[in-house]
């Protein structure tokens, strides 16, 4: 598995997010051909249980559910 996982500063991710970056960055693998062996790739969000790490995520979140 080739997982990456995406946010951004406003607002929550939406599918249409996720496949925006999976067709990005598949074109970009097929074109370089970085990684040789068979894979699957996954983009997704982090997730209602994404642990919060720095002072940046939690300042993201104040007066939010987090």
């Amino acid at each position: 598995y080739l997982r990456i996982y995406i946010d951004k500063e406003q607002g929550n991710i939406s599918l249409q997010d996720c496949e925006k970056v999976s067709r990005t960055v598949s074109d970009i693998l097929d074109r370089e051909d970085p990684i040789k062996v068979s894979y699957y790739l996954e983009v997704s969000s982090p997730g209602v249980e994404r642990k919060l790490y720095t002072d940046e995520h939690l300042k993201r979140y104040i007066g939010r559910d987090v």
